[in-house]
C-alpha cells in the first residue's frame, strides 16, 4: 500500500507500507537502509534539499522501516514508484521469485535454495538495490497504454487554477473615491449601484428569456415603435424641425435622423429591455434581481399595467401600438418634482429610465466598460425619447391640421 505524506510528498518520495521502504521517485530506487533518506535526498537530487534530519527520523518511526525489504509470499499490487515490467516472467509458485527467462527458474529450482517443483508466468516488478528481486504484481485493475485516451484539452484546463467569478461579488468601491475616474467621480453612478452585485445589476436590465412569451409580442411592438417613425422623420426633414428634437439647448443642435437595417434592430432591443424590466418590477413583480427601481406613480405604473394587458390580446396589434406610446411617455416625460413619489427622493436617480442606464456601468463579469460602450446604451433610449416627443407634435399637428414646425415650443 502507498502512504500519502505530507512530509514524504514534500521529499519527492513515497512510503510502501507492504515492503516497509521508502521509494525515491526521482530515481525509482528503494532508499536502503532508511537512515539514508536525508543523504539520499540532499546528494542524489538537485531540486531537494532536507536541512531538518527529524523529518527522514519520523517516517522510519511512523512506518516501521526496515534495512532490509519484506518481501512478499504472494503477488501484490503494483508498487508506486517503480517500472513495471513489459514482458511476462516466471514465477516459483513456492517462494514467487521472478525470472526473466525460463532457464533462470529451471536453474532456481534445482538448486537447494528452493524445494519448489512448479511455477507459472505473470508480470512483474524488478526491485532494485543489494537484494535484488523480481516480485509478482497483479495488474487486473491496470489500463493497458494502448486503451488508455489522454484528454491533453481537459488536463490542461484542470491544471489551470479557476478563475474568480466577480458576477457574484458585490460592486466595490474604493476607499478613497478620487481613485475613480472622472466620470464615476462627477456622476456617482459607480455609488448608485455599491453593494450590488453584476448578476444583479445584469438581471435588472436584460431582454426576455424564452419562457417569458410575452417578452416576443413586447419586442415586436419596440421594434414597431421604432420602425414606424422612419417615414415621419423623412418627410419632415425640410423644416427644421427634426434639430430642435434631436438637441438638449440652444447652442448645441443634433439631427433626429432615420435609421436603416441593423441600427432599427439595436435600438428597439434596448428600447425592449428598458420596457420589459419596467413591467417585470413594477407591475407583474417577477423579480429575481436584489436591485430595485425607484417607486413611480399611481399613473406611471397604471400606463404600463395597459400596455401588459394589451400584450395578452397579442393578435390584435393595434391596441398594443396604442398603449406603447403612452407607456413610454409616462416613463421619458418624468420630471423628479412632478409626483410626491420622487420628489421626496434624496437622489438625482428618481427615474426608472435614470438607473437602466446606469447599471451599464458594470459588466456581467464586474468589470467597468469604456465610455464609448455606455454612449452605445444611451443612443438608443435617447432616440427613443425623441421619438416619444416626435409622435406627440404629429398627433397635435394632425388634431390641429397645422404643418409640425408650428409645434416646435412643445420641445
Amino acid at each position: 500500500m502507498l502512504s500519502e505524506n505530507e512530509d514524504s510528498i514534500q521529499l519527492n518520495i513515497v512510503i510502501n507500507t507492504v515492503l516497509r521502504v521508502a521509494i525515491c521517485l526521482e530515481c525509482h530506487h528503494p532508499i536502503l537502509p532508511p537512515s539514508n533518506i536525508h543523504e539520499h535526498i540532499n546528494n542524489s537530487h538537485e531540486n531537494f534539499y532536507l536541512v531538518d534530519h527529524t523529518k527522514s527520523e519520523s517516517l522510519i518511526t511512523d512506518y516501521l522501516l526496515k534495512d532490509t525489504i519484506d518481501y512478499p509470499s504472494h503477488p501484490i499490487t503494483p508498487v508506486f514508484g517503480i517500472p513495471l515490467l513489459e514482458d511476462p516472467h516466471y514465477f516459483c509458485d513456492k517462494c514467487h521469485c521472478g525470472f526473466h527467462r525460463l532457464t533462470g527458474i529451471q536453474t532456481h529450482q534445482s538448486s537447494n535454495r528452493c524445494d519448489g517443483r512448479s511455477y507459472h508466468q505473470g508480470y512483474g516488478q524488478s526491485i532494485p538495490g543489494h537484494n535484488r528481486r523480481i516480485i509478482e504484481v497483479l495488474i487486473d485493475g491496470l489500463k493497458k497504454q494502448s486503451d488508455f485516451h489522454f484528454d491533453h484539452d481537459t488536463w490542461f484546463r484542470q491544471g489551470i487554477a479557476p478563475s474568480r467569478d466577480y458576477s457574484k461579488i458585490p460592486v466595490p468601491i474604493p476607499e478613497n473615491k478620487s481613485n475613480l475616474s472622472a466620470f464615476f467621480y462627477r456622476d456617482g453612478w459607480l455609488l448608485h449601484v455599491e453593494e450590488y452585485t453584476p448578476k444583479d445589476l445584469w438581471e435588472a436590465r436584460r431582454t426576455h428569456n424564452n419562457d417569458e412569451s410575452y417578452g416576443d409580442v413586447l419586442r415586436k411592438a419596440a421594434s414597431r415603435y421604432i420602425s414606424d417613425i422612419q417615414d415621419s422623420i423623412q418627410s419632415n426633414v425640410v423644416f427644421g424641425l427634426l434639430k430642435d428634437i434631436g438637441s438638449i439647448d440652444e447652442d448645441k443642435k443634433f439631427s433626429f435622423r432615420t435609421l436603416k437595417g441593423d441600427s432599427v434592430i439595436t435600438y428597439s432591443l434596448r428600447l425592449h429591455c428598458l420596457i420589459f424590466n419596467c413591467i417585470q418590477f413594477y407591475v407583474h413583480q417577477k423579480w429575481e434581481s436584489e436591485y430595485q427601481y425607484p417607486d413611480l406613480d399611481d399613473s406611471q405604473v397604471e400606463s404600463l399595467r395597459e400596455l401588459s394587458k394589451s400584450v395578452e390580446d397579442e393578435e390584435n396589434p393595434g391596441v398594443i401600438d396604442q398603449c406603447y406610446p403612452e407607456a413610454c411617455y409616462s416613463l421619458f416625460a418624468h420630471e423628479k418634482d412632478q409626483y410626491d413619489v420622487s420628489r421626496n427622493l434624496d437622489t438625482n436617480f428618481f427615474s426608472p429610465v435614470i438607473c437602466f442606464l446606469v447599471l451599464h456601468c458594470v459588466t456581467e463579469t464586474g468589470g467597468t466598460p469604456n465610455s464609448s460602450a455606455i454612449s452605445n446604451v444611451i443612443a438608443p433610449i435617447m432616440y427613443a425619447i425623441r421619438t416619444c416627443m416626435f409622435q406627440l407634435l404629429l398627433k397635435e399637428s394632425k388634431e390641429q391640421q397645422k404643418s409640425t414646425h408650428v409645434y416646435v415650443f412643445y420641445i
